[in-house]
């Protein structure tokens, strides 16, 4: 019904359509490594995450959340209309899920372990909800290029 690649995810395109006919949301998931790799072991240390939702104006819309793991800070909690997504969006693959906008408030590493159950997807992640949370000081920011954004899609 809808064209997947090679891994079963649709395409940014076919993400759209899927949105608008079924009402349904979709989602990438973007790991966020550090800029200075000491190890080979290096792990992600945060995640930009990407959710295509139904918009009753616009069609769609594009929820992006991006932040460290294990703390309630976030660098971006952002709802994007279709004239501002960026170009790069275009470029990932989205997965079909169920959203509860309650998740937009929780840690990153939470927001991903409930979309990627939502999405029924056969996974192994820790339980994060139960992990120990960081809390940012007033003020916190983080550096602009972890948010990632650029030109947008036309």
């Amino acid at each position: 019904m809808y064209p997947v690649d090679e891994r079963g995810r649709l395409p940014f395109q076919q993400a759209i359509r899927y949105v608008q006919e079924e009402g349904q949301p979709v989602f990438a998931v973007v790991p966020v490594f550090p800029d200075v790799v000491e190890d080979e072991e290096v792990r992600a240390e945060g995640a930009k995450v990407f959710i295509l939702q139904p918009h009753e104006t616009h069609g769609w819309e594009l929820v992006y959340i991006a932040g460290p793991f294990f703390t309630s800070a976030y660098v971006a909690n952002e709802r994007i209309l279709p004239p501002e997504v960026p170009a790069s969006v275009a470029e990932l693959s989205f997965i079909p899920t169920w959203v509860n906008e309650e998740w937009f408030e929780e840690p990153v590493q939470i927001l991903v372990q409930r979309l990627t159950e939502a999405a029924e997807l056969e996974t192994e992640l820790p339980d994060y909800a139960s992990a120990r949370r960081r809390r940012a000081r007033e003020g916190t920011s983080f550096p602009v290029a972890f948010v990632g954004k650029g030109p947008s899609v036309e």
